[in-house]
């Protein structure tokens, strides 16, 4: 079943949900038909669009940059393994922040122009949830947090800032652990040694104990498996160096046989 009933009207597509309320998350410009435009208006737009994504992006980096010193990025500041994910609690953090640096960025000019507060209010809050579903800067916001997690250090140098691509860069030339190149059994060990450090509740632990119970059973089927066969080849190679020594007595014997001069017939 649909999830929208879609209908057009001259200038726009109407999306409505099951109860006849429009779609959320959209606004008019995102539902209006718009007229053909020529190759060059193509063209031309599309090289304002790398323009725009490159001083976007740039703009990100800045911004986000403000945001990694202020002191709710403290504790998030270098504290991430490079092998795991930035924590969830870091990119809260890094949105509180986001109210307190870009949203009065972008309100700035809306009020200088004379817009009233409720107005801006509506305009900044659509812009953000725009820039953050997948802008160049929610790119640079990404990349810029991952950098600062792992490393503790902000996109500078020497007052300047580096650019998204440099950062990505970066993060890939961090060492990696290497029990990232041991499958599984390495994970393992990781997670053996997280283990110690984490405090579990009683259901955690229940949860966690069935688990391992489970993952034994498997390698220890698995090694058994393994023995096995080790033992099965060794016997093949023992009964295999019996036979072929055995069959080698007895060539021997034989050919000693033939090559013995026989006895003289006793006269009667």
């Amino acid at each position: 079943m649909a999830k929208f009933e879609i209908a057009y009207t001259e200038n726009n597509i109407v999306l409505l949900d099951k109860d006849g309320n429009k779609a959320k998350g959209l606004d008019k410009n995102d539902l209006e038909l718009f007229a053909e435009m020529s190759d060059n208006e193509c063209a031309s737009a599309l090289r304002s669009e790398l323009r725009a994504s490159q001083s976007g992006s740039r703009a990100g980096v800045v911004l986000v940059t403000k945001m990694l010193q202020m002191a709710r990025m403290d504790g998030y500041k270098g504290t991430c393994p490079v092998e795991d994910s930035v924590p969830n609690e870091a990119k809260a953090a890094l949105r509180d922040c986001e109210t307190l640096v870009l949203r009065p960025a972008l309100m700035a000019p809306l009020l200088a122009k004379g817009a009233k507060q409720a107005t801006a209010d509506t305009q900044v809050d659509t812009e953000i949830k725009k820039l953050n579903a997948g802008s160049s800067y929610a790119v640079a916001k990404g990349v810029c947090l991952k950098y600062f997690a792992y490393t503790g250090n902000l996109p500078m140098h020497n007052g300047k800032y580096l650019t998204v691509a440099a950062i990505k860069k970066l993060i890939e030339n961090i060492d990696r652990p290497e029990q990232e190149k041991t499958g599984i059994a390495g994970k393992l060990v990781a997670l053996s040694l997280e283990l110690r450090k984490e405090n579990s509740d009683e259901g955690n632990a229940l949860q966690a104990i069935a688990a391992l119970k489970d993952m034994l059973a498997f390698y220890t089927a698995i090694e058994a498996e393994n023995a096995e066969a080790a033992q099965a080849a060794h016997e093949v190679t023992i009964v295999g160096d019996v036979e072929a020594q055995s069959k080698a007595i007895i060539d021997k014997a034989v050919s000693t046989m033939k090559r013995a001069p026989r006895p003289e017939t006793a006269p009667f």
